[in-house]
């Protein structure tokens, strides 16, 4: 460039009119002058480096399995949300002393993401360790720096919330809670230590805490009624929502009419504790023949029926197992 020629020029010619201080003065004459030649011709000095036009991302896909984990194992992660390449500029100047012109600046680029990757089929225990291609980016609660700005793991619970962070940039509405499923949301996940793509990301995935048998052997009074022998579903055997809870249910007959009812147990210690108790509005039946219950894959909600009298009418209900109430009874006869 002509701001480096004419430096050099000025600094020599100054040396040989004031030896000394004329090529300091001359050099920076030169360099000044030299500026102005590359601005008028189009060379102002800027040295670009290279960019990116699209992500590379790692294992995608819809309909993929699920793992279930047994013990501690190592699984690949499958990405189930990924945010558009996020570019940061970084400018620095190259050459010229002084600040009298004359020097370069370079600008080159760095990027980043913002991704959710689901894990496995949960609750898990924790994630013990998280490999970026073959490097370890987290281990034991620890994050290598300058990885990521900030992650969430979640395990996988019944109850787990949607990501707020995801919430932040989709609309609260627009993001699902994932419950039953493992996975971890990344916050600026930085992408230059993996050849500026999305790395393959695996984890080192531990299971549950488990707790003692409880050492209570008795029995308890629920005070439901439910059918010794069922046709359906094998009738209303207790549901384990995790966490140590447990759901018994069933109907409670008063002449002519009936209600469902759902009584939820802690049952981590010795014996059961029994921690809320609901009942639907009634509805009218005779002799029940028949009773069952389902829990949806999420746990989210129950799905109950009953089979009422000699026009084999059912009953449906929902119970709600976050809100712990139920919906409308539904009837509806339909042939055995």
């Amino acid at each position: 460039m002509a701001s480096i020629l004419l430096k050099s020029a000025g600094a020599a010619v100054g040396n040989m009119l004031l030896p000394g201080f004329g090529g300091v003065l001359g050099g920076a004459l030169g360099s000044v002058a030299g500026g102005m030649v590359d601005q008028s011709l189009g060379l102002n000095g800027r040295v670009t480096g290279p960019r990116l036009d699209s992500l590379a991302v790692q294992d995608s896909r819809y309909g993929a399995g699920i793992p279930v984990i047994y013990g501690t194992a190592r699984v690949a992660g499958n990405v189930i949300w990924a945010t558009d390449l996020i570019q940061t500029t970084h400018r620095n100047s190259v050459g010229g002393k002084g600040g009298m012109g004359g020097g370069a600046s370079a600008e080159t680029y760095s990027y980043s993401v913002h991704c959710a990757v689901g894990i496995a089929e949960g609750p898990i225990g924790a994630v013990a360790t998280i490999w970026a291609d073959s490097k370890i980016i987290y281990q034991n609660g620890a994050w290598v720096a300058g990885v990521v700005d900030a992650a969430t793991i979640y395990t996988g619970a019944v109850g787990q919330a949607p990501d707020p962070f995801m919430q932040s940039l989709l609309g609260a509405d627009a993001v699902p809670a994932w419950r039953g499923l493992a996975y971890v949301v990344f916050e600026n996940l930085q992408l230059a230590n993996f050849g500026n793509r999305l790395p393959n990301l695996t984890f080192e995935i531990a299971p549950p805490l488990v707790t003692q048998t409880p050492t209570w052997l008795g029995s308890v009074d629920v005070g439901v009624s439910q059918r010794d022998a069922t046709v359906q579903n094998g009738g209303m055997l207790p549901l384990v929502l995790g966490s140590g809870a447990v759901l018994v249910g069933g109907y409670v007959e008063s002449g002519a009419s009936s209600v469902f009812e759902v009584v939820r147990y802690d049952v981590t210690g010795d014996a059961p504790v029994e921690l809320n108790r609901t009942q639907s509005a009634s509805f009218a039946t005779s002799t029940v023949s028949d009773c069952s219950w389902a829990l949806a894959p999420d746990g989210r909600f129950v799905v109950m029926v009953l089979q009422s009298g000699a026009a084999i009418n059912h009953w449906f209900v929902i119970y709600d197992t976050e809100t712990r109430q139920f919906g409308t009874p539904l009837g509806a006869a339909m042939a055995g």
